[in-house]
């Protein structure tokens, strides 16, 4: 929802990618810098956090100006991509048993939603009026 919103927000702020782009590329690596806190509790080094959020930042600016853009109904299914990962890297590490099996079965949930997320920012406005 958070990447639906600021892929929107920006869309109208620069007029899709027409005005105001360096505002921004400035707000995607603020994003990036933000990003960055989450990803290791163990950037203490500043200049360390610095190089990850501005690569971070890059890679979004990269993303947003070639694909969300244009096709922002991927969010869903990207978002989706990066938890089912993140949960299978814990169900993999984790030797309670059956600790795989929920995982899994976790992660077919997840890209069900995503999925029919998906299918439902992809209809016409006209298709969702009429339900």
């Amino acid at each position: 929802l958070i990447g639906l919103v600021g892929v929107t927000g920006i869309s109208t702020v620069t007029r899709n990618w027409s005005v105001r782009i360096p505002h921004a590329m400035v707000y995607l690596c603020l994003l990036g810098l933000a990003m960055a806190i989450g990803i290791d509790s163990n950037l203490d080094s500043l200049p360390l956090w610095l190089v990850c959020g501005l690569v971070l930042g890059a890679v979004l600016v990269f993303l947003y100006k070639e694909l969300l853009r244009f096709h922002p109904a991927v969010i869903p299914i990207l978002t989706a991509t990066l938890t089912v990962l993140g949960a299978l890297e814990n169900g993999i590490l984790n030797l309670h048993p059956g600790a795989q099996a929920g995982t899994v079965f976790a992660c077919i949930i997840v890209y069900a939603i995503a999925y029919l997320w998906y299918q439902e920012l992809l209809k016409a406005p006209e298709e969702k009026a009429t339900g």
